[in-house]
């Protein structure tokens, strides 16, 4: 069996968004529908089925576990979200430990980043628009802020 690391071109102990940047890159380049070469079919086939083994834990590296390294990656994402609060990133770190597949880790880490995205929008809408109510959100008109747009 092919090391799947070794066909995306990167290492083993690689983050998730290095592993996915990698798949998507290869398939830019090899994909039939891009790369004439006769092989290219051959070639994409084998990119998505690393990529696959990768994401299903099915090829067990030396040293650890696929879905180790997978949840390791994905607390290292949470602990870098800069807007959520304390507790829910623990609370999310504590469920992607739990977790038993990489579509629980991939779900609890997507949720996280939605919180984050929440609240930095929450503080953009009370620092900026001065927004601190469901009221004042109510009562905001876009018509009274000057909105410039570029071209």
């Amino acid at each position: 069996m092919e090391n799947p690391y070794e066909i995306l071109g990167v290492k083993e102990d690689s983050d998730l968004k290095t592993i996915r940047n990698a798949y998507f890159n290869l398939l830019k380049k090899y994909h039939p529908d891009v790369n004439k070469d006769p092989n290219a079919e051959e070639m994409t086939k084998k990119i998505n089925m690393a990529y696959t083994m990768i994401l299903e834990g099915a090829y067990i590296s030396s040293s650890n576990t696929n879905i180790e390294k997978y949840k390791d990656s994905a607390i290292k994402e949470v602990k870098k979200l800069k807007h959520i609060i304390p507790e829910l990133i623990e609370f999310y770190i504590e469920k992607i430990i739990s977790s038993k597949t990489k579509e629980e880790i991939e779900d609890y880490l997507e949720r996280a980043q939605n919180y984050d995205k929440f609240y930095l929008f929450e503080k953009v809408l009370i620092e900026t628009l001065n927004i601190t109510s469901l009221e004042d959100l109510k009562t905001f008109s876009i018509n009274s802020t000057k909105v410039k747009v570029k071209k």
